[in-house]
């Protein structure tokens, strides 16, 4: 992919996370990027943060969130499981699909949230689920070569915890979604 179109695609990923802390957390002074103390650029919201070695043309915020930041220092749990992540052709044709078979449901004003399940472990970890839509954003603004962890309680059942991204590009942070399967 040519480097110009692979900008404009993580140019526009980091616009939505931009555009989810505006509207969705209901903070426009923090909607936007910032450069924190290590000069990373800054880009988040109340679900998933990622912070990049090279900055991004996007808007910046009024108010610097030092609170997303920070989320970095977060204690990692007691488990750390490696995640396979979808390519992000596939992870697109997947909420593509899932859109055709239920349009009412994941479509229009009162939508509800394409999940995408990691599924479950040998040994009977339950991995997380995630936001489908969420997690494409975060393949698109650090790149499928990312290496995706989660940290988690030693309860195989406990899917509590945070999913952590490393790249090349930076890192972020994504909260899985609640299941109510267990």
């Amino acid at each position: 992919m040519p480097t110009k179109a692979r900008k404009s695609a993580e140019v526009k990923a980091a616009e939505k996370i931009i555009k989810l802390m505006d509207k969705a957390d209901k903070k426009p002074k923090y909607a936007g990027a910032y450069i924190n103390d290590k000069g990373k650029q800054v880009i988040g919201c109340m679900f998933m943060v990622v912070r990049l070695n090279e900055s991004l043309p996007v808007a910046q915020a009024e108010q610097r969130a030092t609170f997303l930041d920070r989320a970095f220092d977060i204690n990692k749990g007691e488990e750390q499981t490696i995640l396979e992540i979808p390519l992000i052709a596939d992870l697109k044709d997947y909420i593509k699909a899932k859109k055709e078979q239920n349009s009412e449901k994941y479509k229009g004003r009162n939508k509800e949230p394409i999940s995408y399940d990691f599924g479950i472990t040998e040994s009977n970890v339950i991995l997380p689920l995630v936001n489908a839509e969420y997690l494409l954003i975060m393949l698109e603004v650090l790149g499928n070569d990312s290496q995706v962890t989660w940290s988690h309680s030693k309860e195989p059942y406990y899917n509590k915890g945070y999913i952590f991204f490393k790249s090349s590009k930076g890192d972020g942070i994504l909260c899985p979604v609640r299941r109510s399967d267990i």
